[in-house]
């Protein structure tokens, strides 16, 4: 590799779509894109590819990356988000599943990133329906599915299977991995449509699932990688959210408890889901 060559390839940038605003209480940890970037800062530099980081604010802003800034974009990063997926008469909503499908259409090779808000937005970009989850709880409300979870592999699909294989990681083995979640809406089943053949025609993987959420992931391979859980979130600020929730009535204390114990008796995949992406990136 010449050196222009190799300067180019370290210039390149990761597109971070930060598609909520600050959270007061949690300014300490940064904003939804901080989190997003020390997610995909490698933790040993001398081994893996580094990249820099352009934040655009979508929901104050409406800052899109430009066609100019994409050419030099190695993957795009959409974060989550407090608001409502299928609030698609949203300006910025809307306007931001069009840029996902623009980016199909015009950059194939572009690699996308969908964390929980920005997994749900990939799949009304598919055609998919999101909303409130239809499995509902004691008191006959959507379900939330919150705090460090277990989630069941896909691990008898090859792809996924080599998507979750990486020297330092047990994932696959164990055929499940560990990860904080935080969402009430979800992919949404169909009447209508058969979506595990709409996303197979497509070349797409579901990743995995829970028994309250079906689609916990979307995988094509370099292409497409999702996941409607939090890879970012550590256990302490996880437990923040889930703190603020309860004091505000959102769930119960049994609940509340109930994410407590996983806390203590999970092991959270943050190691292996951070090399997992870097993978998928490079």
């Amino acid at each position: 590799m010449t050196l222009p060559e190799k300067q180019q390839e370290e210039e390149q940038e990761i597109a971070v779509l930060l598609l909520d605003t600050l959270i007061p209480n949690l300014k300490q940890f940064g904003d939804f894109a901080d989190l997003g970037i020390k997610l995909l800062t490698p933790t040993d530099k001398t081994n893996q590819k580094t990249y820099k980081f352009h934040k655009y604010d979508i929901i104050t802003k409406q800052e899109f990356p430009t066609p100019l800034q994409l050419a030099n974009t190695k993957a795009v990063y959409l974060t989550g988000s407090r608001s409502d997926s299928f609030e698609t008469s949203i300006e910025w909503i809307s306007k931001t599943i069009e840029f996902i499908r623009d980016l199909w259409l015009n950059y194939p090779h572009m690699k996308l990133i969908g964390i929980c808000f920005g997994h749900q937005l990939i799949a009304l970009a598919l055609g998919l329906q999101t909303g409130r989850n239809l499995i509902t709880d004691s008191n006959g409300k959507a379900q939330w599915e919150m705090g460090l979870t277990q989630i069941q592999l896909n691990v008898d699909d090859s792809e996924v299977k080599q998507l979750f294989t990486t020297p330092d990681s047990a994932i696959p083995k164990k055929g499940h991995l560990n990860m904080i979640e935080m969402h009430q809406d979800v992919v949404l089943p169909s009447s209508q449509l058969d979506i595990d053949a709409l996303l197979s025609n497509q070349g797409i993987h579901n990743i995995g699932s829970t028994k309250i959420c079906k689609y916990q992931g979307f995988y094509k391979p370099g292409s497409m990688l999702s996941f409607q859980g939090h890879p970012e979130f550590n256990l302490e600020y996880s437990q923040l959210c889930i703190m603020g929730r309860f004091k505000n009535g959102i769930i119960d204390s049994e609940y509340f408890e109930d994410t407590k114990s996983r806390a203590k008796e999970l092991v959270i995949d943050d190691v292996g889901l951070k090399d997992v992406i870097l993978k998928f990136i490079d």
